[in-house]
């Protein structure tokens, strides 16, 4: 697994979401591949000054299991309408192009696990797969919720030292769009940034 996730083409904690994927109980590579994808992308919105409506669409498709398994919403979406309805992103304020460069990367995530005789099968439905599987290769990216509404890393760090020790879900996340009724106790994300004083947590998933 180490060698792989060192001469693959993704990060490395995507490197390991992908080829977990293909290990039982998970079996969702064709969902994880998706995800590496739309992870290596920009924003897959349109911008718009129609905050209201740009709100809106992404709301549609957001899902309570999280930020990936929304992106993962949109690619199915838009792999079903884009041939049948070619207006289909744009009404929904999807950037088309985007999505189609994130078709191709999902397409040469799948060569990759040919090339080593991986089996790329998919989860349908049963998503709950593929947050196991964020859990499992993000696990140095767990935090729990603290009463105030922050988050904290649940593996020990010497938080003297730390740049930052305590956490905000990014605005843009689903989860984050939820906190006030149905918050994540626990959350993996795929990325971190720090502003200032302030550090948030981006690609979340419950």
């Amino acid at each position: 697994l180490g060698l792989r996730m060192a001469h693959g083409p993704l990060p490395a904690p995507l490197m390991r979401l992908l080829l977990l994927s293909v290990e039982a109980p998970y079996q969702c590579a064709a969902e994880a591949a998706i995800a590496c994808a739309m992870l290596t992308m920009q924003p897959p919105w349109l911008p718009s000054q129609n905050k209201e409506r740009l709100q809106n669409c992404k709301e549609s498709f957001a899902v309570y299991e999280g930020d990936l398994v929304s992106l993962l919403n949109i690619y199915r979406q838009y792999e079903v309408y884009r041939e049948q309805d070619t207006d289909w992103a744009k009404r929904h304020l999807l950037n088309a192009k985007l999505l189609d460069r994130a078709m191709k990367v999902k397409q040469q995530l799948g060569m990759y696990l040919s090339k080593f005789s991986l089996p790329e099968e998919s989860c349908g439905s049963e998503v709950a797969r593929l947050q196991r599987l964020a859990c499992a290769s993000l696990f140095l990216n767990a935090a729990r919720r603290l009463p105030n509404g922050s988050y904290r890393l649940c593996r020990a760090i010497d938080e003297a030292r730390a740049p930052h020790a305590r956490f905000q879900l990014h605005y843009d996340s689903v989860l984050a769009k939820v906190a006030g009724h149905a918050s994540a106790d626990f959350v993996v994300f795929a990325e971190a940034q720090g502003t200032g004083d302030q550090a948030i947590l981006l690609h979340n998933t419950r």
